[in-house]
């Protein structure tokens, strides 16, 4: 039997699927996407510093295949993916305590980052009383049933 190792991006990505069919089961059977290893040249040119990307398009998520790429940005790629797929990119105007520099882009970027933090939250059992959580928990609540 021949054994593949998964490259990086791959075992990342892979760390962020499971965080969130933890949370929420429904989520990843009912969004669309590859993963791709590499971020696309057009995507570079606008932000050299770019460790992760979603293509709406394409329904492909990007991650770096090094260290620049993390569980967190596979995360934010994924409520992404969720933003697009299930909601129409809906402003959801969350409240705007505790919102990142990067979530404050746009309500896309807000979105994702909001995402990213609730699955992380609810994978290791943190329960934050802030608005921006209750929000997130009520926006996902029908993806929670197994």
């Amino acid at each position: 039997m021949i054994k593949v190792e998964l490259s990086h991006a791959e075992k990342i990505y892979s760390k962020a699927i499971e965080m969130v069919n933890k949370c929420y089961p429904m989520i990843h059977r009912l969004i669309i996407h590859d993963l791709k290893t590499e971020i696309p040249f057009q995507v570079l040119e606008e932000n050299e510093n770019v460790n992760g990307a979603y293509s709406p398009d394409y329904k492909l998520i990007f991650l770096c295949n090094d260290e620049r790429s993390t569980v967190h940005t596979a995360l934010h790629e994924i409520g992404h993916a969720v933003h697009h797929q299930l909601f129409d990119y809906k402003d959801f105007k969350l409240n705007e305590l505790a919102r990142s520099d990067y979530g404050k882009t746009n309500h896309r970027e807000d979105f994702a980052e909001a995402f990213l933090m609730h699955i992380v939250h609810m994978y290791n059992n943190i329960e934050l009383p802030i608005e921006r959580e209750k929000q997130m928990k009520e926006i996902l609540k029908l993806f929670s049933m197994k």
